[in-house]
Parts: C-alpha cells; structure tokens; sequence
C-alpha cells in the first residue's frame, strides 16, 4: 500500500491541465460574482445607450 501511495505523490503526469483547469474555474467564478454585483448599474447603462440609439434614429 505505500508503494502505491508513495508512487502516486512522484506521479506529475497531467498536473498542469488540473492547475489550468482550476485557474479557468476561479476566473469563471470571478467573472459572474463581478456580473452579478455589477448587474443592475450596467442594465441602467445598457438602458441609456439603448435610449440614446433609438432618439437619434429618424
């Protein structure tokens, strides 16, 4: 059983994909929680820029 175990901890194989992975993740938490937090001042944004396009359309 420790040979096994203790070759499982040598094993790197594969490790760099995890972490790339699990950078992805967090910046893809990241990004949603900003959404999230942000989504009402940029609906209003959206709004009048919306607004704004639509008044200068004859």
């Amino acid at each position: 059983m420790y040979k096994v175990f203790n070759k499982l901890c040598q094993e790197e194989k594969g490790t760099t994909a995890v972490e790339y992975g699990l950078i992805a993740g967090l910046i893809s938490v990241a990004g949603l929680v900003s959404f999230l937090a942000l989504g009402d001042s940029l609906n209003v944004i959206f709004d009048l820029v919306a607004t704004t396009i639509n008044s200068t359309n004859p």
